[in-house]
């Protein structure tokens, strides 16, 4: 009878002290998560084009999240596609762009299942290719210069 009562102990024990360190992680992983249904928004998106195919965003946020971009031609976040998810930093370079074309850009937080409302950044025009310039004729007193547009040169 005494065994019976030593397992069952030591079952009680080992069963209370599992449930315990259960508890105490889901506790811990508890106080990181953000538990209201909406995160802060997101305030103001800057946005800078540094190249005739890409614009780089940059935001603050005071929260834990990830980071969701969208990008559109045009200023209807309902016609935004989605151009990347996960992000953990607070900027994003969003390449792959048309040249000298005006987009807008969404970011929007979120951790677990909780989302902020989507910030817009201001519409932001990618810049043109550099043009290439030859000199072509030469003489003491001109010289004729021509130039094309990078993609146009093979």
């Amino acid at each position: 009878m005494k065994n019976k009562v030593a397992k069952l102990l030591f079952v009680v024990f080992g069963l209370t002290f599992a449930l315990g360190a259960i508890t105490s992680c889901s506790e811990e992983d508890n106080s990181r998560e953000n538990t209201s249904s909406t995160l802060p928004y997101l305030g103001t998106i800057k946005s800078q084009a540094v190249s005739s195919s890409a614009v780089k965003l940059s935001w603050n946020y005071s929260t834990t999240a990830y980071f969701t971009v969208f990008y559109s031609k045009t200023d209807s976040f309902s016609t935004a596609k989605e151009y990347t998810s996960g992000i953990s930093t607070y900027s994003c370079e969003v390449d792959g762009l048309e040249e000298f074309t005006t987009y807008y850009f969404w970011v929007q937080a979120y951790y677990g299942s909780s989302k902020s409302s989507a910030a817009r950044a201001t519409g932001q025009r990618t810049l043109l290719k550099a043009p290439v310039a030859y000199a072509s004729k030469k003489t003491t007193t001109s010289i004729k210069v021509t130039w094309e547009l990078e993609d146009k040169i093979k």
